[in-house]
């Protein structure tokens, strides 16, 4: 078992083992946009939103999820943007720039970061010697190659979803991948396996369900985009669709907001 401050915490899988720790964290980045949310319309009475953000943020620490992480970065950057004046944006380009800094430095320290490091760093190693590969970021970057090369021979109208695994497999097994054999993993990466499956319309389809409210809801940023935002950056690392804990959150979600936004919209229409 892996431990945090000498046993008092349970981290990663041992705290979430009834839930992926990339699914929880994404759930958890969402409930602080909303926080924020309410806190900016005064929604809710402040002293409710802080104490949930500060057991959101505490829990998102212990999950560990290096996708986790990364995205709250990224939606922090996004919040920063959002709120602070276009007066000061030059100063909220400089403290992105200085938080990005501060991130990296502080995760290379962390042994789950180490790893994802390594992995990028010795890329070349990792497909000299895919048979010795066990860890989580090497095996998705297997993953990922295998995914494009199916995707070079069914490029137009992929291979149809019932036969994803068995082309990756074929895949695995060919190259000697051998631990993603085992495993019989996915594309860990919807925007490959869309592609695999559903070819390049069903991909176009995908990017267009992701990118037109970003056009249709430009005047409510900041909830909508930053959902959009907390998706489509955790879809390059699972393959969402795949899973209960992905497909059920994004498509209820997804159609809340819609309906939020489209009654809204209306009544400042007929008000």
């Amino acid at each position: 078992m892996r431990y945090f401050n000498q046993g008092v915490f349970l981290t990663y899988n041992d705290y979430s083992n009834m839930l992926h720790p990339s699914y929880l964290s994404m759930y958890l980045i969402f409930n602080i946009l909303i926080i924020v949310f309410l806190f900016i319309n005064k929604k809710e009475k402040g002293i409710y939103l802080i104490i949930s953000a500060i057991i959101s943020i505490f829990t998102l620490f212990i999950a560990e999820s290096k996708a986790g992480q990364l995205t709250s970065l990224f939606v922090i950057i996004y919040i920063s943007f959002q709120l602070i004046p276009h007066n000061y944006r030059k100063i909220t380009i400089i403290s992105s720039f200085l938080l990005i800094l501060v991130f990296g430095f502080i995760a290379k320290g962390t042994k789950r970061f180490s790893f994802f490091i390594e992995a990028i760093e010795h890329y070349s190693q990792i497909k000299e010697h895919p048979e010795a590969i066990k860890e989580s970021t090497a095996l998705r970057i297997l993953a990922w190659s295998a995914s494009v090369d199916v995707i070079k021979r069914n490029p137009v109208f992929g291979v149809g979803n019932g036969d994803i695994k068995d082309e990756l497999s074929n895949v695995y097994a060919k190259r000697n991948y051998k631990m993603p054999l085992e495993m019989h993993m996915n594309s860990h990466n919807q925007y490959l396996e869309t592609y695999i499956g559903q070819g390049l319309i069903g991909l176009i389809i995908l990017l267009i369900m992701l990118l037109s409210p970003l056009v249709a809801f430009r005047q409510q940023a900041i909830i909508f985009h930053g959902f959009i935002l907390i998706v489509a950056l955790n879809l390059v690392v699972e393959s969402m669709f795949n899973t209960q804990a992905g497909v059920i959150f994004i498509v209820f979600i997804y159609s809340v907001l819609i309906m939020f936004f489209n009654s809204h919209n209306s009544k400042e229409v007929f008000d």
